[in-house]
């Protein structure tokens, strides 16, 4: 399967500047958003650290990883 995959992260203000360094201690995983390539109703937005849910089951990571690991080619956004 081909995957387009975007994620959506935190980010850290310090001294009036936008730190959105991805080791940035404090800045966290978000969302994530995925569409099969080769079947666009496959689409699935996952909260992970979303202010209006969060996925404190794990289930929304295990979905990321399943979908990952049946990937064959993997196009992300913003990579």
């Amino acid at each position: 399967m081909r995957l387009v995959l975007d994620v959506e992260n935190s980010v850290t203000k310090r001294d009036g500047k936008d730190h959105m360094d991805p080791f940035e201690p404090t800045n966290e995983l978000v969302q994530v958003g995925m569409v099969n390539a080769d079947n666009t109703d496959e689409l699935h937005i996952v909260n992970i650290n979303h202010d209006e849910a969060k996925d404190t089951s794990g289930a929304g990571r295990k979905l990321v990883q399943d979908i990952l690991d049946m990937t064959t080619l993997l196009i992300m956004h913003n990579a």
